[in-house]
């Protein structure tokens, strides 16, 4: 198998083609990147979970906000856990 996967990534690239990626490989690399980095949220949803989060009577149960602003500006859901 590992012949196989070293094959296929040293097959010549169409141009402009960095990597060549095996099936699954994206969605694992997306997946470690959203838990460790979180979630990337519209600002404008953030409003709404804030507004829906402040009118609803449901036990959220955040020990703090998880809706962060990181550096770049853009806003991430991290480390949310719903209970009820």
């Amino acid at each position: 198998m590992d012949r196989v996967i070293r094959e296929i990534r040293d097959s010549e690239r169409m141009e402009g083609v960095d990597r060549i990626w095996l099936p699954g490989e994206m969605e694992f690399y997306k997946i470690r990147e959203r838990l460790e980095k979180g979630i990337p949220v519209n600002p404008a949803l953030v409003e709404q979970l804030r507004q829906l989060a402040r009118n609803s009577s449901w036990p959220i149960g955040w020990s703090s906000d998880p809706l962060q602003k990181r550096s770049e500006g853009a806003w991430v859901l991290k480390g949310v856990c719903w209970s009820g």
